[in-house]
């Protein structure tokens, strides 16, 4: 593993779990100094110094244009939605957009059944992608960048994952939109996060099902985190609460994570130039996937998330995993 993930990762300390029922999360935190500035997607939108449009006018599902007219790096989180334009979309991996600068970005689609204008460019939407999205996009884009050097996703397999959240959460959606499903579960999601406040210098989460780590989310600037929390604690319990029944919890939280994050160490590692500042690092490893971007000396961002046994895709070699996934429908 590079040295500036593998050195972060091991400094992280664990904050004391909270449960509610069946949920649990891990407050993360490091002091290791990041030197790099970046702003949050949020910020910029507010001080209007990003745009994201589509494409060009006639659009293209998988791409987007961005222009940055500030003076600071933008984050652009794997999985934080975009709302607007010809229809909703996620990002497939984690970009760093330079400052007064425009790139085209790799993105899926999360609302299958509109293709036209609602507003001619995008905003920030109420989440990020639930983990189960977000895994199984990761396998795919993974796969994708190891072999051709593209960020390309599993759109049938986003909109498959998409559907079976609707499903789960019993919410019917005139466009099959993922906000949507949010946006029904919102009052019920918020009055769970507000129990999970972030802390002071919190720089991640590590969410808990039951006796399994769902994933953890590290962005390492405090007060970027700090934006992104309450999309990010919104997205892992959506999908802890619409699991199936399981045994109840009989090991102890911080045991379980530390041991996801020990982990992390045992994954195969590629890394590729990022579509925006930095570079893009990928993992694979026996039932867990992650990335992280590094840029300048500075891990921005890492993500890992377990794979459940039921979608463990075969693959010849640890340079290529894919998103083969034996679908389950899961009822509440």
């Amino acid at each position: 593993m590079d040295k500036i993930v593998s050195e972060y990762l091991e400094g992280i300390r664990l904050g004391e779990p909270t449960a509610i029922g069946r949920i649990g999360l891990v407050p993360l935190f490091n002091a290791t100094q990041v030197h790099t500035p970046y702003e949050a997607l949020k910020t910029a939108l507010e001080h209007r110094a990003l745009l994201i449009e589509e494409s060009d006018e006639s659009g293209t599902v998988g791409q987007l244009r961005v222009k940055n007219t500030g003076d600071t790096p933008v984050l652009l989180l794997d999985g934080e939605e975009l709302a607007g334009a010809k229809q909703n979309r996620v990002l497939n991996t984690t970009i760093l957009v330079p400052p007064r600068g425009a790139i085209i970005i790799p993105v899926s689609c999360t609302e299958q059944g509109r293709w036209s204008y609602v507003s001619p460019r995008f905003e920030e939407s109420l989440s990020v992608a639930p983990p189960r999205v977000r895994r199984s996009n990761q396998a795919a884009v993974t796969g994708s960048v190891r072999m051709s050097g593209r960020f390309v996703g599993d759109q049938s397999e986003v909109w498959s994952r998409v559907q079976e959240l609707s499903d789960d959460a019993a919410v019917h959606s005139s466009t099959s939109a993922m906000s949507d499903v949010f946006r029904e579960r919102l009052s019920q999601l918020d009055d769970i996060a507000r129990k999970f406040p972030s802390s002071p210098n919190q720089i991640g989460l590590m969410a808990i099902i039951d006796n399994s780590v769902l994933g953890l989310d590290i962005v390492t600037r405090a007060e970027v985190y700090e934006l992104l929390h309450v999309k990010l604690v919104r997205s892992y319990v959506l999908d802890a609460a619409l699991r199936r029944d399981a045994p109840p919890r009989d090991r102890d939280m911080t045991e379980l994570a530390r041991d996801f994050l020990a982990s992390t160490s045992k994954t195969s590692e590629s890394r590729h130039e990022s579509i925006g500042l930095g570079y893009d690092y990928r993992y694979t490893g026996t039932g867990i996937v992650g990335s992280a971007l590094v840029y300048d000396n500075d891990l921005i961002h890492s993500a890992f998330f377990r794979v459940p046994p039921e979608e463990r895709g075969h693959h010849a070699s640890d340079t290529l995993m894919t998103a083969h996934v034996h679908r389950r429908r899961f009822r509440m």
